[in-house]
């Protein structure tokens, strides 16, 4: 009764449904990132813990600060909730640019258009969100608009250091072909995002670090065995380091996984020298391998 009642006063005090809906909504959607990392409530509770006990209301939410007063929650407790609530990742959001959305389909920048459109509006109304600004990133970076996506992810990190934000980063660096910056953001990003290892080795690669990238590729494979990616980029590593077993090996894997690279292997070039090769030709059949 006491809860239908703080409600009613609530509802009362917004003008009704229609009035607080606005408010709710920046808690219910802050917090998608949109590539394929996340950010979860969890990241923050550490620093919730240390700034909510003596922040003000306003600086934890400050649209929420009417409804905390009228509740009166003034306690350190109370506000860690709404500070982690307004972090909080929901399922569904509207708002979430799906990974799978191509993004130069018509519906995928229709989507891309009005998910870039809520984050700017919503940062307007909280400029220092590192959540919203890497996620206004990591669209920039889809359209292809890159100058943009570097601009707002480095907005993110000088607003709260997260590998989410490096590893994208480093996605953008290496879309502009600068390797060197793109394997340095996914270093910072390695430790607590381990699936960086891919693109850390594939960065390594390009550059030529081929001990590195077989490192990097191996530990990736090892973490996700049926991922045949990772084991396609090996065997390009063994090709390039005149690694017969190492290209074989690896492609058979990859072409046991998608029969798709067994075609693509037998006309990529960085194959050539081993093409007429019997274990090179098994490797490409597709046939499964007995493995224990």
């Amino acid at each position: 009764m006491i809860q239908i009642l703080r409600k009613k006063k609530i509802l009362a005090i917004a003008g009704g449904m229609d009035k607080l809906v606005p408010y709710l909504a920046p808690l219910r959607r802050t917090n998608i990132i949109v590539s394929g990392t996340h950010l979860t409530a969890e990241d923050t509770i550490a620093e919730a813990n240390q700034a909510t006990a003596e922040m003000p209301v306003n600086q934890v939410f400050k649209e929420g600060e009417w409804i905390d007063q009228s509740t009166g929650n003034f306690n350190s407790e109370g506000k860690k909730t709404m500070f982690l609530a307004f972090y909080k990742i929901p399922q569904p959001d509207t708002f979430a640019l799906d990974n799978s959305l191509n993004i130069n389909s018509p519906k995928g920048k229709a989507k891309a258009k009005s998910t870039r459109e809520h984050y700017l509006a919503e940062l307007e109304k909280n400029p220092h969100n590192h959540c919203m600004l890497n996620n206004l990133g990591v669209i920039y970076m889809k359209e292809g608009s890159y100058e943009e996506a570097i601009k707002y992810l480095k907005m993110s990190l000088k607003e709260k250091e997260s590998a989410e934000a490096h590893y994208n980063l480093g996605l953008v660096y290496a879309k502009e072909s600068e390797y060197e910056k793109a394997l340095k953001e996914f270093k910072l990003a390695e430790e607590k995002l381990p699936e960086v290892k891919y693109n850390k080795g594939v960065v390594s690669m390009v550059l030529k670090d081929y001990s590195q990238a077989q490192k990097d590729l191996n530990s990736y494979t090892n973490n996700n065995p049926d991922d045949p990616d990772g084991f396609y980029a090996l065997a390009v590593v063994g090709a390039r380091t005149n690694n017969e077993e190492m290209v074989t090996e690896n492609l058979q894997r990859a072409c046991e996984d998608n029969p798709a690279y067994c075609e693509k292997a037998k006309t990529d070039m960085e194959f050539k020298n081993f093409i007429n090769i019997a274990e090179f030709k098994t490797a490409t059949a597709g046939k499964k391998k007995e493995r224990f």
